[in-house]
């Protein structure tokens, strides 16, 4: 599906879209339960890129088949791989710069070897995040960041390579990030914010609650405006490549409505910015036991959150409650009984998707009729309310 001519970072950014991080390099369970199957279902809800985060540092043969397998699994199925290194051995591990520097460039300049012939849909991030001894050591980790890639243009003159900025990948640092190479078209910056979803701490700068106020969208919209402000100072692009809608690693103290509504305002923004991302993993959404999505549980995304995402324009309704069954998603309009029986959803209609500033009016008799019962939320359980009409309202003007 992918050609091996060179792509620029303007043609790479329009093309990553929507997509996961994921953990089939990067966690024994993981990698024993992969299977070309996942990356089928992503691409078929229509996901467009995963970045594949690697923690091993020296991997052996049995590995880099592994990772080989899954990337070509990937270009198969119009899916643009890109490999991360977690980099715990320089953050950790290492014990001076020279150390450190010498461990990236080798990781970095084995992996280049390998994969050097296939198509520049795939891209290398040079570091997943950085923490750790050089959390904030921006100017070693821009040194480190010269000598990679040297190391990766010795086999891949023309493949892109992705470097973040110090402290977590934190946008405010990447005024302190120098790509290497100012005559290196193929070079971009990754950055992140929310990797381990929103806090209801109304002092912390990840506060959300339900979208309502200022100050939870300006916890989004800031970063947003201070990376595009970089870009435009400096003329490179970059990618978000972590984001969660809930604290799930945490506990999860954000039902389904409030995760979807965090959702929909966070995929708007970045799509107002023309920024493509990866969310917070791949395993919130979906299910590699049973190679099925989850619909509803608390410690992962479910089935709300990944229409939300996909379509941050539509409602979705589900047949059964809890977000389970078939489903359909529907544009702002008017649906009338004829509509809906010719979606099968006609009384069928047991629990939706509401995205952020959108209204549902439901109708218990056809034409608009009948009681009126208004729903601004995701609900879980409709099953109590006749609907035999409804209409779709979005209340934002974008």
């Amino acid at each position: 599906m992918f050609n091996n001519l060179p792509i620029l970072p303007e043609d790479y950014v329009q093309n990553l879209g929507k997509g996961f991080d994921v953990t089939w390099s990067e966690f024994t369970k993981y990698m024993n339960l992969y299977n070309e199957n996942v990356v089928m279902d992503f691409s078929d809800a229509g996901f467009n890129n995963v970045r594949i985060r690697i923690g091993e540092a020296n991997p052996d043969a049995t590995f880099i088949n592994r990772l080989k397998m899954q990337v070509d699994h990937c270009l198969a199925h119009g899916i643009y791989p890109i490999i991360a290194y977690q980099g715990a051995y320089i953050e950790d591990i290492a014990t001076t710069d020279e150390e450190a520097r010498q461990h990236l460039v080798t990781w970095w300049r084995n992996m280049a070897q390998e994969f050097k012939d296939y198509p520049k849909a795939l891209s290398f991030n040079i570091l997943v995040e950085i923490s750790g001894t050089y959390k904030l050591n921006y100017t070693a980790v821009n040194s480190f960041y010269l000598d990679v890639l040297s190391a990766i243009r010795e086999t891949n003159p023309d493949r892109i390579v992705i470097f973040p900025p110090v402290k977590l990948s934190d946008p405010t640092y990447l005024q302190y990030l120098q790509i290497p190479g100012n005559d290196d078209p193929y070079t971009m910056a990754e950055w992140h914010f929310y990797a381990a979803g929103p806090t209801t701490d109304p002092t912390n700068k990840k506060y959300w609650n339900d979208g309502s106020t200022s100050v939870e969208r300006d916890n989004i919209t800031h970063p947003i405006q201070t990376a595009l402000e970089w870009m435009q100072n400096t003329g490179y692009k970059t990618w978000v490549g972590a984001w969660m809608a809930g604290n799930y690693n945490k506990g999860n103290e954000f039902p389904i409505p409030e995760q979807v509504a965090f959702a929909t305002f966070m995929a708007r923004e970045l799509a107002k910015a023309n920024i493509p991302w990866s969310i917070n993993a791949g395993n919130k959404f979906y299910d590699y036991e049973t190679n099925t999505w989850f619909s509803n549980t608390n410690d992962s995304a479910g089935m709300p959150v990944r229409d939300v995402i996909l379509d941050t324009e539509k409602i979705a309704i589900y047949q059964n409650t809890e977000y389970a069954g078939a489903s359909y998603r529907l544009a702002s309009g008017d649906y009338n009984k004829s509509d809906l029986e010719a979606i099968n959803f006609l009384g069928q209609i047991n629990s939706l998707m509401v995205p952020f500033d959108f209204k549902v009016e439901l109708y218990s008799k056809p034409s608009f009729k009948g009681s009126k019962t208004v729903i601004t939320s995701t609900l879980e359980n409709c099953s109590t309310i006749e609907i035999k009409s409804l209409k779709v309202i979005a209340l934002h003007s974008y």
